[in-house]
């Protein structure tokens, strides 16, 4: 008999996909559903792997890919068999600015520190600065930096967030991210 996991990823596989197109309907109201049943199982190979294509696919309902990226960033451990991927992923969908806003910002909440790749520092600084970009993505990208092993960074970037017109408002955040990339 499989596993409850692979009878819920066979039942999500079954629906149309990508189904942003299709707005808000039962067969993606039925997504969510399934999607939440399945955040206690992510690190099976077969959750992980959706959970990937649904990240990787801009053209998926909005509030699937929502949830896609909070169970990666709750539930997704070291021990699943695309941990990499599906962080990295993240990182892609953050440092793209053609994205879902909502999306992008859910996915700035889950960021790890050593996932984005050679180009996480500048994605973390171009995000940081960009007075243009959503504040709530640059906010998360700011709770990024409390990150074990972002020490360096910080080391680098907090001088020029305490300079920094909007960032400078944040000095009891900023202190705390500089305590805790000291310990």
């Amino acid at each position: 008999m499989p596993a409850p996991s692979t009878d819920l990823v066979r039942r999500y596989r079954e629906l149309p996909f990508p189904s942003g197109h299709l707005g808000d309907c039962p067969e993606n109201y039925l997504k969510c559903q399934l999607l939440s049943a399945m955040g206690t199982h992510a690190n099976e190979p077969a959750v992980s792997q959706l959970l990937l294509d649904i990240l990787a696919s801009p053209g998926e309902f909005d509030l699937v890919r929502i949830d896609a990226a909070k169970t990666v960033g709750l539930d997704v451990s070291d021990n699943s068999p695309l941990v990499r991927e599906l962080k990295g992923q993240l990182w892609q969908t953050v440092s793209n600015r053609d994205e879902n806003l909502l999306v992008r910002q859910q996915a700035a909440q889950c960021l790890e520190f050593g996932f984005g790749g050679e180009a996480e520092p500048a994605i973390v600084e171009q995000i940081l600065f960009d007075d243009d970009d959503d504040l709530d993505v640059r906010h998360g990208l700011l709770i990024y930096l409390k990150s074990p092993g972002a020490g360096p960074l910080v080391k680098d970037l907090l001088p020029r967030l305490r300079n920094h017109d909007y960032w400078s408002q944040f000095d009891q955040a900023l202190d705390a991210i500089a305590g805790e990339s000291q310990s």
